[in-house]
């Protein structure tokens, strides 16, 4: 690289050129740049060379904007001495002396500095389908925004140079017109296949930015804009228009103006009201804050695969919502056992004054009320015990039945009691009985009958202080359970949310789908589509069959003109929006036009019902067709594929789309159809002669034929049927008569 100062290497006379300019050049500009128009000749040249001139000019403002980057990219060569890098901070010291130099805004300049380092490191075979004029200034910028996350930084991602070549070798093989929708899903779906997270992020990131601006002129008038997701966006804008399509045909109102007064009534809540000031007005305008009753849907394309994948990733979501259930039931049984545990043990230590009456010195009256209590998880208190236990002797009683004891220690296990108490009843508690009975000082010893009673009323104190600390290991145990079932809920509500979150976030292994409309969505976005609204799922085939193992009709038996619902929806389906590339129509709103007239009298000749003769139009782009002298044809070429050229009046053909969605669904032509049934004679009366219309019709339909025929064969094989080459005429030669100096014989 040079390292001559930039100052020392220009020439003298550069140093004024902008002081001093002369007259611009490019009015001299050859005719050989504008299709061999001439400028000051306009009338010597026919319309559509002028159209082919216009269409010289966009490939020269696709040259001027790649000369306009290439120079960039020089001059941060040669100003800065540093390799090319989008995040280097010197590609300001170029973009300021780009500004003062082109008298541009600093802001403008920068971001022609960035996008001419991104046409040279990370797009440069991409931008030599600007420089041939491929693609027009806007679209590259286009492609820009598209792979923006394939260069995080410094370090090029690994499949950058993988989708520059794709979307390159796809400009270059394609040979007709590429709408914005078009190009963008196009490169989507190549940035998808090389990196996925490239075309995920961009939607996460934008949604976060989503939001209400508004702007006020000044004059009275303002702007609202809302920034969302594109499905609410349709939805939105639906609801608005058929609030707005509510006033009645009188109406002075445009459509947009009816429109902005709609939004503000559903906004704000107020009547919505006709302009026409007809006390009769027909138009049945809803309440305040009501919207009109109006179907909106949503048409989501998706092949197989990705639909698969969706289906599972709702079977997971709801096993996951089913676990989740389960925990939060499992955590609402277990505080709702924590708090009669608590309950239980605050009736258990209740204070002194509100102990209950003591009971009777009866074994039956002194084991029943404990057994209650037990068994009602909620048994005499400490202080309880202790009054029992100062209580006075009793006096002798019989000797109680032997499985008295027996139950006590059956209420035990139902308590399941500390490992202190022996399964057969005879544990810790009667030892301490044992102890605390034993005649150690000095008093009148008791009899058997008073020792029982005593033992049987410190085992039921004893009873009830394990049945305390029991209850409190419950309540402990509880408090574990939910801490672990909230871990569980956390590690299932959040493994439902650990889960839930970790399942949300990995990528649903698909493909692209299509929003009609809208363009490329993401599988996560159809899923989420199908989670928020009702959905009706339809295949083309039944699931599991291979659409090349079968036959969909094209055509309805009765009448072959008329088609199936099959091939209605693969028509649509395949196109997405209006065939005419300008047109941002949805398919599923228009109609399926067939290309080639069908001839009700002699279906043979042409127009048959069948995929490749038909085509999604617009209402309006159908009755331009139809009532005009447009033409439009649609063929396979050699590779396959579907083409569509439209011929103007004057009979200049224009490429149609460079690509339909039969390139973005690649299984689309996996599909076939059966031949039309062959169309039932038109019935006719005997003596009837038909109408001239339908002479003329006839005759219509023949000349666009003869049209159409001339249009393919100048286009594929590049010769005219109607005016074949002349041979050239060979002179006619005459024998040459030698002089013999004789004279002529008259």
């Amino acid at each position: 690289m040079s390292t001559v100062p930039l100052s020392t290497r220009i020439r003298a006379d550069v140093r004024d050129a902008l002081l001093n300019q002369g007259p611009s050049p490019w009015p001299g500009l050859p005719a050989e740049f504008l299709f061999g128009v001439d400028v000051d000749r306009l009338d010597q040249h026919s319309i559509n060379e002028v159209l082919v001139a216009m269409t010289e000019l966009d490939r020269c403002r696709s040259y001027m904007a790649w000369l306009d980057y290439f120079f960039i990219a020089y001059l941060v060569t040669c100003l800065t001495d540093h390799r090319l890098d989008e995040s280097a901070e010197y590609a300001q010291i170029v973009a300021e002396h780009i500004a003062r130099t082109r008298n541009l805004a600093n802001a403008t300049t920068r971001r022609l500095v960035d996008e001419a380092i991104v046409m040279a490191i990370r797009l440069p075979k991409t931008g030599r389908a600007l420089r041939e004029g491929r693609i027009s200034h806007s679209q590259f910028r286009t492609l820009i925004d598209r792979t923006s996350l394939l260069d995080p930084g410094p370090a090029l991602h690994p499949n950058t140079a993988l989708v520059d070549a794709a979307i390159a070798d796809r400009l270059f093989e394609r040979t007709g017109q590429w709408p914005a929708t078009s190009l963008r899903d196009m490169a989507d779906k190549i940035v998808f296949q090389h990196a996925p997270d490239a075309v995920r992020e961009p939607r996460k990131r934008n949604l976060e930015k989503r939001g209400v601006f508004t702007h006020f002129e000044g004059d009275g008038t303002g702007e609202i804009t809302g920034t969302m997701s594109a499905e609410n966006i349709t939805i939105a804008e639906k609801t608005i228009s058929a609030l707005a399509d509510c006033a009645c045909r009188k109406d002075p109102r445009t459509r947009r103006q009816r429109q902005a007064d709609a939004m503000y009534s559903l906004l704000s809540g107020t009547q919505f009201r006709c302009d026409c000031g007809r006390e009769d007005c027909p138009a049945v305008i809803p309440e305040p804050g009501c919207i009109p009753d109006v179907q909106i849907v949503l048409h989501v394309i998706a092949d197989e695969t990705t639909a698969a994948a969706i289906e599972e990733r709702q079977r997971q979501q709801e096993q996951q919502e089913q676990r989740g259930r389960q925990v939060r039931e499992q955590s609402a049984a277990a505080s709702e056992s924590d708090s009669s545990a608590t309950e239980s043990v605050v009736q258990s230590q209740r204070p002194e004054s509100e102990s209950v009456p003591e009971p009777e010195p009866v074994a039956e009256a002194d084991a029943g009320p404990a057994q209650m209590s037990l068994l009602d998880e909620s048994g005499p208190s400490d202080a309880d015990s202790a009054d029992a236990e100062q209580a006075p002797e009793p006096a002798p009683e019989p000797q109680p039945e032997p499985d008295a004891d027996v139950g006590a220690a059956r209420m035990s296990s139902r308590m399941e009691s500390p490992e202190g108490n022996a399964p057969n009843g005879e544990g810790t508690p009667d030892a301490a009985v044992a102890d605390t009975g034993d005649d150690s000082s000095g008093e009148t010893p008791l009899s058997d009958a008073q020792k029982y009673i005593q033992r049987l009323r410190r085992d039921t104190a004893r009873s009830s202080e394990d049945a305390i600390e029991w209850l409190v290991n419950a309540e402990r145990r509880a408090q574990e359970t939910a801490a672990t079932s909230a871990d569980t809920a956390s590690t299932d509500a959040e493994s439902g949310s650990a889960e839930t979150v970790s399942a949300a976030e990995t990528p649903i292994d698909g493909n692209l789908g299509y929003l009609v409309g809208q363009g490329a969505v993401i599988p996560e976005q159809i899923l989420d589509l199908i989670s928020r609204y009702p959905t009706t799922i339809r295949r083309m085939v039944p699931k599991g069959v291979n659409p090349e193992d079968v036959e969909l009709p094209s055509a309805l038996p009765s009448d072959p003109y008329r088609l199936s619902t099959a091939l209605d929806t693969f028509i649509r389906i395949r196109h997405g929006e209006c065939v005419i590339p300008a047109c941002r129509g949805s398919a599923f709103d228009g109609d399926c036009d067939h290309v080639h007239e069908y001839d009700h009298e002699h279906p043979e000749l042409g127009g048959q019902t069948t995929p490749d003769g038909l085509n999604a139009k617009c209402r309006g782009h159908h009755l331009q067709k139809t009532h005009s002298r447009w033409l439009d044809d649609q063929y396979r070429d050699e590779n396959g594929r579907l083409v569509t050229v439209f011929t103007t009046p004057e009979g200049l053909n224009i490429p149609g789309p460079a690509e339909t969605l039969e390139d973005f669904f690649g299984g689309l032509r996996r599909y076939r159809f059966a031949d039309p049934p062959a169309a039932p004679p038109t019935p006719r009366e005997p003596g009837v002669i038909p109408t001239s219309k339908r002479d003329r019709l006839a005759a219509k339909y023949e000349r666009r034929r003869r049209e159409r025929e001339r249009n393919r064969a100048r286009i594929t094989d590049g010769v005219d049927p109607l005016n074949p080459p002349r041979p050239k005429r060979r002179k006619k030669r005459y024998p040459v008569v030698p002089d013999d100096g004789a004279p002529p014989p008259f």
